[in-house]
């Protein structure tokens, strides 16, 4: 039950309206997506989003997709059915991201480069000898940034890399 529109003991007739009631598991995301954006919507589109008061991401998926602009805001609306099965609250403030493409390309953890003087570095394990471990530094052209992940552009990085704790050494 989200709200009451009477009081205990009015009286009421028929068509009143006496409250609202949701089912929390089948709520929808409302986006609005700018004019210059909304070409690049399509049904079926993954959305993340995440609550202001809560950590991590939700998924949802485009369903529907108004057929005109809003003529104030030059905005489209976008529903999105969640996939999440934690109960959420009604018209909640959300922030978006409409995922419009996607690539798979190399990438390391953020926390996996060594930013140095001529550009970002990787420690690749180079010999293990009685639990000791050795590493050597290997250059790399990094690109996109998203998430906490880098690409890395070139060569592919042949050998294990260290992707934690990472320092630079002498």
């Amino acid at each position: 039950i989200t709200d009451f529109t009477v009081r205990a003991g009015a009286a009421v007739e028929s068509a009143t309206l006496l409250g609202g009631i949701v089912d929390a598991r089948k709520l929808q995301l409302k986006m609005e997506v700018h004019e210059s954006d909304a070409g690049l919507v399509r049904r079926g589109q993954n959305v993340y989003f995440s609550v202001a008061s809560e950590t991590g991401k939700l998924k949802a998926s485009v369903s529907r997709i108004a057929t005109g602009l809003s003529e104030s805001s030059r905005t489209l609306q976008v529903f999105a059915d969640i996939e999440s099965t934690r109960p959420l609250l009604v018209n909640r403030m959300v922030e978006c991201e409409l995922i419009i493409s996607s690539d798979s390309v190399p990438a390391v953890p953020d926390e996996a480069l060594i930013k140095g003087d001529a550009g970002y570095q990787v420690l690749i394990l180079d010999k293990k000898t009685n639990g000791t471990y050795y590493f050597k530094k290997s250059d790399v052209l990094i690109g996109r940034q998203m998430n906490g992940f880098v690409e890395i552009k070139g060569a592919p990085i042949e050998g294990d890399l260290l992707v934690k704790g990472v320092y630079p050494l002498q």
